[in-house]
């Protein structure tokens, strides 16, 4: 059963505009060690920054967070290879959350351009 449905739009330049400045906390406080490490070996960093952090914005969206709880984007963790589905471990509150509400599974995809990237996330729940 489907307990809930998010999707987010995100624009590269953006991401690419962010991962410029000179802030250092920037990416630890929305992408997991992971995240980071397999992003920065990307031909093009900022896609794949865009790509993971729409699908954090999705989940989020998905579970109508709203203003339960402020995310923790590091408490979403997003993996998976161009071409295989993607994969999301929730933690933390954010994992509390979705327990809570009964998800079991969360199913991601994911569509990207050079400007843009689209993710939507499906949370399920078994009857």
């Amino acid at each position: 059963m489907i307990v809930g449905l998010g999707i987010d739009v995100f624009d590269v330049a953006r991401m690419a505009a962010d991962l410029h400045k000179a802030d250092p906390g920037f990416l630890p406080r929305i992408f997991t060690d992971d995240e980071i490490d397999h992003g920065m070996r990307q031909r093009v960093p900022a896609e794949h920054f865009a790509a993971r952090f729409a699908a954090k914005e999705a989940v989020a969206k998905a579970l109508a967070i709203g203003d339960d709880l402020t995310p923790c984007w590091t408490d979403i963790d997003v993996g998976g290879r161009r071409g295989a589905e993607p994969q999301v471990e929730l933690r933390g509150r954010i994992g509390e959350l979705a327990e809570r509400r009964g998800v079991t599974r969360i199913r991601l995809s994911l569509a990207r351009t050079r400007r843009v990237v689209v993710a939507s996330a499906i949370l399920e729940s078994t009857p």
